[in-house]
């Protein structure tokens, strides 16, 4: 890289200034919207491809949870129909 003079130097400095990202804030956006930092960082198609991916790996992780939880939520919703079936004829008795 060729040398500045110090007049460019300044402008340099003073244009960079306006346009340096903070890592702080860039921290604050990941823990805050998981995908705010490469937003705030300008790489948009990684903000889309990551967004993606982890909507796709919550929705897996989700379906884990609803494997193992799905007998109990059945019986449940079982339960509850059997009581409101009862209530009914018990109100038309």
């Amino acid at each position: 890289m060729a040398v500045l003079t110090d007049q460019q130097q300044l402008i340099l400095e003073t244009r960079f200034a306006g346009e340096r990202k903070n890592l702080g804030i860039a921290y604050l956006l990941l823990f805050i919207t998981i995908v705010g930092h490469n937003l705030y960082l300008g790489r948009i198609g990684r903000a889309v491809v990551q967004f993606l991916l982890c909507c796709v790996l919550i929705g897996f992780i989700w379906v884990l949870f609803d494997i193992f939880t799905l007998p109990s939520t059945v019986e449940q919703i079982n339960d509850e129909r059997r009581r409101k079936i009862a209530m009914e004829l018990i109100g038309a008795i």
